[in-house]
């Protein structure tokens, strides 16, 4: 358990312990160390602070990343230099006197470099070495003042209450475009997302006036493309002239593909039977009767009635359809690799610094048609395999870019990625998540906003939408012609 963890160390250490924070803290050789459990991620966050002294030679940097590398220090996960604070993240073993021994070697291993290299004690803000006390900053964590700085920090804290009290109170805005970043280090995805449902310009004629508004979308590869989907003037094309007026909306659908309206027919297939033709009075047979649902051909056999000669009515022989079998296995193969085509265009598009719905429009067409290509029919298991491959090319392409900005970025690799254990591509996709909690902790300790995590699920949040939602519109039109 954390507490019994934390218990023992302010045994052997001598600290104070804060049982409803669950933190110790206290001084080792001279130097203040904040030590934190947090149960949920089984790990500690050690803190201490010191600047460098008039005879100071040695840089804590290159010893903490040496020290870190050491194969008995591998209870040190990551770390991150600050000014004078020094963050580091220790790893639960699941064991009280592993995790006791493993925090207690590192805090005097912390302090023997300290001393021996007339490092300085000091306030975590100004750096100055008098008056020092160790408080709560506003954030709720414990860190080491002078009395100067302390008082600022509450005020921080007032002001930052009041500030976060206002926003509560006006409409909500996002602000994708300023995602922190610690030392250089990214955010998982680009800088500016389009965020816009009414985007003017799509791959047509108008371009996407609006989802789910007046408009709709104006065009999608036709002349006039979609008006609106659940709107006013519905979808006024797919691929054709006039395509569909309406979904939902008050003016139906008026043609897919075509020129002619589909909605509703005034004379459908006519009247059985048809209009009446000339009545011969010497005969008593009516003549030129025709069917408006099947034209009945000459030579046809008659029907006798009593007197009179009608023509009967006619069915002309249906030659047999073969029906299309539709192989899934195949099909799947196909949307698989279709989603990977257009995971590679949002990944290009992330890379560039923005979210489209471009992306997102490319990988439902790939999706699908790989699925109709490979699998022959697009019926509704291919709707619903094809929504949950989206979904995870969605999901892959969003990862896949946040960690190619991560690797790329020599400075985050060298100072952070590495010591943390992550050397290239692989080690952070297929660890992603714990890598971005991880990160958002050191973020946490240092004093700054632990937002990557949750810039990670926006941006991918913001992909999915804009993925889904043309999927859709491309997919239920694609499923009902194959019916």
């Amino acid at each position: 358990m954390i507490t019994d963890t934390l218990v023992m160390m302010a045994g052997k250490c001598g600290f104070t312990y804060e049982p409803m924070d669950e933190a110790v803290y206290g001084q080792v050789a001279g130097y203040t160390f904040s030590i934190r459990g947090l149960e949920g991620k089984n790990c500690y966050i050690v803190e201490s602070w010191a600047k460098q002294g008039e005879h100071t030679e040695a840089n804590i940097h290159e010893w903490i990343k040496s020290y870190s590398s050491m194969p008995d220090k591998s209870f040190l996960t990551a770390y991150k230099l600050i000014g004078t604070t020094l963050a580091s993240i220790i790893a639960s073993k699941g064991n009280d006197d592993t995790d006791s021994n493993s925090i207690y070697t590192y805090v005097n291993d912390v302090a023997k470099f300290y001393a021996s290299n007339y490092f300085v004690n000091c306030c975590c803000k100004c750096g100055s070495g008098e008056n020092l006390i160790i408080e709560k900053n506003y954030k709720g964590n414990y860190s080491q003042f002078c009395q100067s700085c302390y008082e600022k920090d509450k005020e921080e804290g007032k002001q930052a209450a009041q500030k976060s009290a206002e926003q509560v109170s006006s409409p909500m805005q996002s602000n994708m475009n300023n995602a922190p970043q610690m030392n250089g280090m990214p955010s998982p995805m680009g800088a500016n997302p389009v965020n816009n449902m009414g985007t003017a310009q799509t791959m047509g004629a108008i371009g996407m006036a609006s989802v789910g508004g007046n408009q709709g979308m104006a065009s999608v590869g036709g002349n006039q493309g979609m008006a609106s989907v659940g709107g006013n003037q519905g979808m006024a094309s797919v691929g054709g002239n006039q395509g569909m007026a309406s979904v939902g909306g008050n003016q139906g659908m008026a043609s897919v593909g075509g020129v002619e309206n589909l909605g509703a027919n005034s004379q459908a297939m006519g009247s059985v039977g048809g209009p009446m033709g000339d009545f011969d009075m010497n005969t008593g047979t009516t003549v030129g009767v025709m069917d408006m649902a099947q034209t009945r051909p000459v030579g046809a056999p008659p029907i006798t009635g009593a007197g009179n000669t009608m023509t009967a009515p006619y069915t002309a022989p249906i030659s047999p359809v073969k029906a299309v079998k539709a192989n899934p296995i195949l099909g799947i193969a196909g949307a698989v690799i279709g989603a990977l085509l257009g995971s590679i265009v949002i990944i290009i598009i992330g890379l560039l610094g923005f979210i489209s719905w471009i992306g997102g429009l490319v990988l439902a067409f790939t999706t699908v048609t790989g699925f109709k290509l490979c699998g022959k029919r697009f019926n509704i298991a291919g709707l619903i395999i094809c929504l949950f491959i989206v979904c995870l090319a969605v999901l892959g392409s969003t990862m896949a870019c946040g960690t190619i900005q991560f690797v790329t970025d020599a400075e985050f690799m060298a100072e952070i990625g590495n010591p943390m254990g992550y050397t290239g591509f692989f080690d952070i996709f297929f660890d992603y998540f714990n890598f971005l909690d991880s990160l958002d902790l050191l973020l946490e300790y240092v004093g700054e906003t632990p937002d990557i995590m949750s810039s990670f699920i926006s941006d991918l949040v913001l992909t999915a939408a804009f993925s889904v939602i043309p999927y859709l519109l491309y997919a239920i039109p694609s499923y009902k012609a194959d019916r």
